[in-house]
């Protein structure tokens, strides 16, 4: 029974430290346009492409017809919009695709089985 009395305290005490001291700082950053994305993303170019085809081994490329598996959630409700589709096989190729992208102000959206419900993976502003 005090283990469990000082587990509640303990997890009460940060939890209200979290929620009351970085939640406000967030959101208010949001609400002056402070935590925007980055002024130099950029959508990935042809020669962009043609780059990352170089240093991923399965790399495709369409419009949104030929990617909406990949530009919609799991449910259907929330729709993106990517023509590129990295799906690398070794941690190399997801290291070197990472590194071109940050280099070059190419945002990414990550996806695993693309099995959210929320949109959390779905590629909005023509992220890789």
């Amino acid at each position: 029974m005090l283990s469990t009395n000082l587990f509640r305290s303990a997890s009460s005490l940060v939890r209200p430290m979290v929620m009351s001291a970085a939640a406000p700082a967030i959101s208010a950053a949001l609400r002056r346009g402070l935590a925007t994305a980055s002024s130099k993303l950029r959508a990935p170019t042809a020669n962009d492409i043609s780059n990352l085809q170089d240093l991923v081994s399965n790399v495709l490329v369409g419009d949104k017809d030929d990617l909406s598996h990949y530009n919609n959630d799991w449910l259907r409700t929330r729709t993106g919009h990517s023509n590129v589709v990295l799906r690398p096989k070794t941690t190399l190729e997801v290291s070197k695709a990472v590194k071109y992208c940050n280099d070059n102000f190419i945002p990414i959206s990550v996806q695993g089985g693309n099995t959210g419900l929320v949109g959390g993976s779905v590629p909005v502003n023509n992220e890789v």
